[in-house]
């Protein structure tokens, strides 16, 4: 799981303990595990981060090959809300705006996100006109709606509790 702060109502405050990870640096940011009340998260900071502090920023899923076994959370999820995400179209055309996040109920058997895309055919000049090949796009007209994540309420589980 990886910490950043982004819109307040997707974040959470949390507290534990900051245990650094060496690593070689390849960006700007510090790795480390917090270490909390019944879980363990991967943690990346601009600042170098060392002990006990409370981080308030959103906890997201990351790839999990890539995240040290401690910092694989396991619990109880006991709300599921999707994130949609807004952006208005500026007035040449464009979607540069962060917009806004909408929360709403998740549907049962959702496997897949809409992106917002529309099929865009390709200019009359391009090597591509004619052809029937398509592009995927943010809509020329209005806003453009996206699903953008889960917002999960999880109940960490205490470790060695046996559960899965």
């Amino acid at each position: 799981m990886t910490l950043r702060v982004v819109v307040p109502e997707l974040c959470s405050e949390v507290s534990g303990v900051i245990e650094a990870l060496d690593a070689a640096p390849t960006t700007s940011l510090h790795p480390g595990l917090l270490h909390g009340n019944g879980f363990t998260a991967f943690v990346k900071s601009p600042d170098e981060l060392h002990g006990a502090v409370t981080l308030h920023g959103r906890l997201e899923a990351d790839y999990g090959a890539l995240l040290p076994t401690p910092a694989r959370v396991r619990g109880i999820i006991r709300r599921r809300q999707l994130i949609t995400q807004t952006r208005p179209r500026d007035p040449d055309g464009r979607h540069r705006s962060a917009g806004t996040y909408a929360l709403s109920d998740m549907p049962d058997g959702k496997a897949s996100f809409d992106t917002g895309l529309v099929p865009k055919r390709p200019d009359p000049s391009s090597p591509f006109a004619g052809t029937g090949w398509m592009s995927m796009a943010p809509p020329d007209n209005g806003p453009w709606v996206s699903e953008r994540g889960v917002l999960v309420a999880l109940e960490p589980l205490s470790q060695g509790s046996g559960a899965e």
